[in-house]
């Protein structure tokens, strides 16, 4: 049962903390976005020539990447799933406020 009494400021701050728990996510680090536009932009012929660009780029491996899904993305969609409840529970507090 969700709460009514749901401290407008309290959950501001808690929204706060996830959103920077978000931002901080090893799925959301530059390195692994790069590398996953990298992939994305590549025809399925080149993943030999990606490989090479990952490496000299210093970005994660094909297999760095699947293993950082694999073991991030259940963690990730927790935050976001917190965030939206939260999201929720500040706009149900303002609707009655």
């Amino acid at each position: 049962m969700p709460k009514d009494t749901a401290d407008p400021v309290a959950v501001c701050r808690q929204l706060d903390q996830i959103n920077r728990r978000i931002a901080k996510h090893p799925l959301n680090s530059e390195k692994f976005t790069r590398a996953r536009a990298l992939m994305r932009e590549a025809p399925a012929e080149e993943r030999g020539t990606v490989s090479a660009a990952l490496r000299e780029q210093d970005l994660p491996s094909v297999p760095t990447q699947m293993r950082m899904m694999l073991f991030g993305l259940t963690s990730l969609a927790r935050l976001n799933r917190r965030r939206i409840k939260l999201e929720e529970q500040l706009a149900d507090a303002e609707g009655r406020g």
